[in-house]
């Protein structure tokens, strides 16, 4: 009976059998997800208490069940979001006979030695399967020198951008067959969750409110309490289930840069910039934009970006750009080691008509260059901590008036949906926030120095 269960992927009644649980349909396509490994790739979005990790362990258990010799790894940014999976999976090990009897392990003392292994985080099973539950938490070097065949990550928003430069290595041991599965909460879209989510990539599951009130996992009046009880915020994570578009601190909102990732116009004219954020440390990026501005206009053209590298390096693609494309103003990073490629830049572009511009982003807001108006200087000097913040809320407003036209690029979206902004306690002046992973939003600040200028700019106020 068994086998033509299986065979007919028959997940509701095989699941009945041995856990006696009722799946609904959106639970049964859970399982039947990770049991079968019908994608490859895959992100799971489902309303709080919905029983998505009920579901993910189940899955797990018939994986276990189904294959030989297999690596499984549960990731989560802490220990105590891993022990969330690990515990359900135990859970389904004690109930059912088919997997206590697959555990690898000595079961002389019954059933209370085997809710004592439980808590293991590291299970090997008598079919050559071996189960690890591992936290993400910061860099996650401890996930180094593990390979996975199937890799759950649990909360996945909320793993760093570091953390996931290692996952990915896990599943290098045989790239063309290994499963990513991925669930959490919609936190942000500051994230890789996020980023896989909206790639095309990935499979993805999606389940509010209405499909659980349809399968009779909460009810229509449990829901309007919560739509009263809760934030805005708060009710669009937990029960729509979906990425907040924006917070009461964010800089620019995910419509308005959908806005500018979708102009219909498109610039063929106008002064050439070259704009460059150079990498300060070895998470970071080297960004290089190249594009147009007309008349209050902005389109980035070309995209590049690396690792970071030797500065007469930069400087010499920087260069062999201008010479390709042109450029009537580059722009690059004026601060710590941008300085280098500054420098090298003026020195080779001597005899060439281009300026060669530091931008200095923690200079004085308002002070610079070509403004005649000292009220409006000084207004600017009270408003903004510095020239970054200046700067910045100048491309929020580029964005907000539709001004502004960037490529459809998920690392581009992403550090531009991070930004932050607050006003100090002290002075009350406009300041921009470190990302709370304090990676540099590498992308977002090349674009900040494509339509950096000089002069004040006093319409750009929050």
């Amino acid at each position: 009976m068994f086998t033509k269960l299986i065979q007919e992927k028959n997940v509701k009644d095989l699941v009945k059998i041995h856990f006696n649980i009722d799946l609904t349909p959106s639970q049964i396509s859970i399982v039947r997800l990770i049991a079968y490994t019908e994608h490859n790739r895959a992100c799971i979005n489902a309303m709080t208490r919905y029983g998505k990790s009920m579901c993910v362990a189940i899955g797990v258990c018939l994986y276990i069940w189904f294959n030989n010799d297999k690596k499984i790894a549960i990731i989560a940014p802490q220990d105590g979001q891993a022990s969330i999976l690990r515990n359900y999976i135990a859970d389904f090990i004690i109930r059912s006979k088919w997997m206590s009897e697959l555990v690898d392990i000595d079961r002389g003392g019954g059933i209370e030695r085997l809710k004592k292994e439980a808590s293991r985080k590291r299970w090997t099973f008598k079919n050559g399967c071996e189960l690890r539950t591992i936290s993400a938490h910061g860099e996650a070097n401890r996930l180094m020198g593990f390979g996975a065949d199937l890799l759950i990550v649990d909360e996945s928003a909320l793993v760093s951008t570091e953390a996931w430069a290692r996952l990915t290595r896990m599943l290098g041991d045989d790239p063309e067959n290994s499963i990513l599965i991925e669930l959490s909460n919609p936190w942000t879209m500051a994230c890789k969750y996020y980023e896989h989510y909206t790639s095309g990539r990935f499979h993805t599951i999606h389940i509010d409110y209405k499909t659980a009130i349809k399968e009779g996992r909460t009810t229509k009046k449990f829901i309007e309490e919560m739509r009263v009880e809760n934030t805005p915020l708060f009710f669009t994570v937990f029960y729509d289930s979906w990425f907040p578009t924006e917070s009461d601190s964010q800089l620019i909102s995910f419509k308005h840069i959908q806005v500018a990732e979708n102009q219909a116009w498109n610039l063929s004219k106008g002064k050439k910039i070259i704009s460059v954020d150079v990498a300060d440390s070895g998470n970071d990026y080297t960004v290089i934009y190249w594009g147009y501005e007309y008349n209050g206009f902005y389109e980035i053209k070309y995209v590049y970006y690396e690792g970071k590298s030797e500065n007469m390096r930069v400087a010499e693609r920087v260069y062999n750009l201008f010479l390709d494309k042109g450029a009537d103003v580059i722009n690059v990073d004026g601060n710590g080691v941008g300085v280098g490629v500054v420098s090298r830049l003026k020195d080779l572009c001597k005899d060439k008509n281009v300026s060669i511009i530091g931008c200095m982003s923690g200079g004085r807001a308002g002070l610079e260059n070509s403004s005649k108006d000292s009220k409006k200087r000084m207004s600017e000097k009270k408003l903004y901590a510095n020239k970054k913040a200046e700067t910045y809320f100048k491309l929020k407003y580029l964005f907000e008036s539709s001004s502004i036209r960037i490529p459809k690029f998920d690392r581009i979206r992403s550090d531009l949906i991070s930004l932050q902004w607050e006003r100090g306690e002290s002075t009350s002046k406009i300041k921009i926030l470190k990302p709370e992973n304090e990676k540099s939003p590498d992308f977002a600040d090349a674009l900040m120095f494509f339509v950096w200028k000089g002069e004040s700019s006093s319409f750009f106020f929050a």
